[in-house]
């Protein structure tokens, strides 16, 4: 009798523990979450881009750094972004790839701040 007891009750404990894991979601994938923060939607938008110098941790520094105003101007930002757009046409620079991936950073830098880059840029 107490086996048979013990048996139901485990029974129903795995039915309880099946119904609850599919009323939260059932195994599926979780959804993407939704960025709401200006900066992490620029550093995904970035990393869908074909960045080849830097990994996500370093893009974010770069990007934060060229946000802050005590560490980055609007005219050095837009200087910065000047600079990294002549290099990416630049054949005689020495890293085309790590040019147009600042070039990349520096202008989503300059959006976020509702700058313009430097008309010559």
């Amino acid at each position: 009798m107490a086996t048979q007891t013990g048996f139901g009750i485990a029974a129903v404990v795995g039915v309880a523990l099946v119904l609850v894991f599919l009323a939260m979601g059932g195994g599926r994938a979780a959804p993407a979450p939704v960025v709401t923060d200006p900066v992490e939607r620029a550093v995904a938008e970035l990393m869908q881009r074909p960045i080849q110098s830097f990994n996500e941790t370093q893009i974010r520094v770069r990007l934060m750094r060229h946000l802050d105003a005590s560490q980055r101007t609007n005219a050095q930002l837009r200087n910065a972004h000047r600079v990294w757009a002549r290099r990416v046409t630049d054949m005689r620079y020495s890293d085309p790839v790590m040019a147009r991936d600042m070039e990349a950073i520096t202008a989503t830098a300059l959006a976020l701040r509702g700058l313009r880059p430097h008309p010559d840029a």
